[in-house]
């Protein structure tokens, strides 16, 4: 028989400034101002996916908002020939769910969770709005620099490929390659161009994220994930490397089954090392 049980997280509506309705799930802890996290997937990685450690979070007393990318999971429109949206618009929408959550629970420090390109979009996020949220946690996140990866030269033709393929099919057909979902031919450009520069230089952006994220004086919690290929170690240290004035505390979740994506289902090491960095206290107050 179907369980009669309530769900374990709600979902509410939120409405961005051009019109794009997203909806947000929300796990919340049994403690008023508890440490709220901001969960930021993956590129084509859906919310549900990680629902086994969200859960977890919240019964070890933390509440969780999440919500997918614009263009995903029960986000509309979705994603189309039509979109043209790059990683400018993800951070504007970033920020603007941020705020959101600030709103909601205004007494709880507030901080981004991001996995892969989430935990980059969280930096970029902190570095252009420091009162965002209070640090950061990145698991199985990193540049995709192509230097820094173990072959640099396939790291840069599959890069690059991707794009190329974006632009003419009009969308990234993901699931047709096996890596992401489908993905606007703007947030791949800006993809690549990363990859190929190691810089990250949004398009029709106005602010400078390099000097941006040299600036970032927050808290960060950078977890790699120990068979991980796609965000290996290097990948995180050229990442840390653009943060100098940051707090940054570097964990590995260590497991023979461990890698990019499969930590979800064995969340514990990251639950663990999360658990434990938030228990330093927080600054006073927030960055200015």
């Amino acid at each position: 028989m179907p369980s009669l049980a309530p769900p374990d997280y709600v979902v509410l509506p939120l409405d961005m400034p051009d019109g794009v309705r997203f909806e947000v799930a929300v796990w919340e802890a049994a403690i008023p101002g508890s440490p709220t996290l901001l969960m930021v997937p993956a590129m084509g990685a859906p919310v549900a996916y990680y629902r086994p450690f969200l859960q977890r979070l919240q019964q070890a007393g933390y509440t969780v908002v999440a919500t997918d990318w614009r263009g995903h999971g029960r986000n509309y429109p979705r994603v189309s020939r039509q979109s043209r949206f790059g990683y400018a618009q993800l951070l504007e929408d970033l920020h603007h769910v941020a705020s959101w959550t600030h709103q909601r629970y205004p007494q709880a420090p507030v901080y981004l969770l991001g996995h892969s390109l989430g935990g980059q979009l969280s930096l970029l996020t902190l570095a252009r709005h420091p009162n965002a949220a209070d640090g950061a946690i990145l698991v199985a996140s990193g540049s995709v620099y192509f230097r820094a990866y173990r072959h640099p030269l396939r790291t840069l033709l599959v890069t690059q490929m991707a794009a190329l393929i974006a632009q003419v099919w009009g969308v990234w057909p993901g699931r047709r390659f096996g890596f992401g979902g489908t993905e606007s031919r703007g947030v791949m450009r800006d993809w690549a161009y990363q990859a190929r520069t190691g810089f990250y230089r949004p398009r029709h952006a106005t602010f400078n994220y390099e000097d941006g994220l040299r600036r970032v004086p927050h808290r960060i919690l950078a977890i790699s994930v120990q068979h991980d290929q796609l965000a290996p170690s290097t990948a995180l240290e050229h990442l840390c490397h653009k943060l100098p004035a940051a707090n940054i505390t570097r964990e590995e979740a260590a497991g023979e089954s461990l890698d990019h994506f499969s930590w979800v289902k064995n969340c514990q090491p990251v639950v663990a090392a999360t658990i434990q960095w938030l228990r330093v206290p927080p600054p006073a107050s927030r960055w200015q």
